[in-house]
């Protein structure tokens, strides 16, 4: 699964940002390179089960669920969201130092 907020830097126990980067978000997809013919029904499936996984992985590292809300709130291919600076540490995108 492809995602907008790269799991890497949401996986950090202690996450930072140098100054001036920004944080973006898309839409989240399921692609399989290996299996391009999957039906409509079971991408929709598989984007609900690998959603609520995000999700749950996502709060368990203490970001807060509307970075979720807003990630879910993006169309696949859809124009990217620009998290405001002010909103990166209300978001628990990165941690206190």
């Amino acid at each position: 699964m492809r995602s907008g907020l790269r799991v890497v830097l949401a996986g950090g126990v202690h996450r930072s940002l140098p100054e001036g980067a920004r944080v973006v978000l898309s839409g989240r997809s399921i692609r399989n390179r290996r299996a391009p013919n999957v039906s409509d029904e079971q991408r929709e499936s598989l984007t609900v089960i690998f959603g609520e996984q995000y999700r749950k992985y996502l709060l368990e590292m203490g970001v807060e669920p509307g970075l979720v809300d807003i990630v879910d709130s993006l169309d696949e291919g859809g124009r990217p969201f620009v998290v405001p600076p002010s909103d990166v540490a209300r978001l628990h995108i990165v941690t206190p130092p």
